[in-house]
């Protein structure tokens, strides 16, 4: 056995190449994916707090506004009440 001899045997590769990239390359995919979602998940977890506060603001903001758009009826109405009255 001659010295190529030995190198080809290891450099032979004993599963075949072209398989083994592929399911290496599937592998590689399905898990990028899997910590991809966990991720996606986060962020959806975070998004979706800042859409809850951004609600609660405006639903506060919503409330004032309607309490002023009332007082402001109310003394409309007041006024045209004395008007009629005069």
């Amino acid at each position: 056995m001659t010295a190529m001899d030995i190198l080809d045997q290891l450099m032979a590769p004993q599963v075949p190449l072209i398989p083994a990239l592929l399911v290496f390359l599937i592998l590689l995919v399905l898990v990028g994916h899997r910590r991809g979602r966990k991720k996606s998940a986060e962020v959806t977890t975070t998004l979706d707090a800042a859409y809850q506060t951004e609600f609660v603001r405006l639903r506060r903001r919503n409330s004032e506004l309607e309490q002023r758009l009332s007082r402001a009826n109310g003394r409309f109405e007041k006024e045209r009440r004395r008007a009629r009255a005069r």
